[in-house]
């Protein structure tokens, strides 16, 4: 009862990077395990040279279709709900785990007086901020299940 959730497009994206790591996995396995053909290619190509690449048997067409597949995939993702998982590291994973203590004498702690004497820009009812000059001290100080004062 889950066919809701997956479109014809997220299957069609999932066979897309199968059918493109598949090949390159294939020309590894098959013709290049020690990548000197990629390298050739690699090489060849920041240099901008033109010269083939010598043949090398019965992977020789797997090299050719897997860096077509993989250029088209790389300009595909972007076009697709895919591409979040290069913002995922940005939004989730850097700040989940790039996590500094605040130690005695630490970057962190010489920031947080700065940080606490901005104000709140923003209006949530438990924080009560409403527009005014407010601090995030004065904020985080006081007690939002207190009926406010006027």
């Amino acid at each position: 009862d889950l066919k809701g959730f997956t479109s014809p497009a997220d299957i069609f994206n999932l066979v897309f990077f199968l059918v493109a790591f598949g090949v390159a996995l294939l020309h590894f396995l098959l013709a290049d395990n020690d990548f000197s053909r990629v390298g050739a290619f690699v090489a060849n190509l920041v240099t901008g040279n033109l010269a083939a690449l010598p043949a090398a048997g019965a992977g020789t067409p797997l090299l050719p279709a897997s860096v077509v597949l993989l250029s088209v995939l790389l300009a595909y993702i972007p076009l697709t709900h895919m591409s979040h998982f290069v913002g995922k590291y940005f939004a989730y994973h850097a700040v989940r785990w790039n996590d500094e203590p605040n130690l005695p004498g630490s970057k962190t702690e010489g920031k947080i007086p700065d940080l606490l004497n901005k104000t709140v820009s923003w209006s949530a009812p438990h924080i009560r901020g409403d527009g005014r000059k407010k601090t995030w001290a004065e904020a985080a100080t006081e007690n939002p299940a207190r009926p406010e004062e006027k």
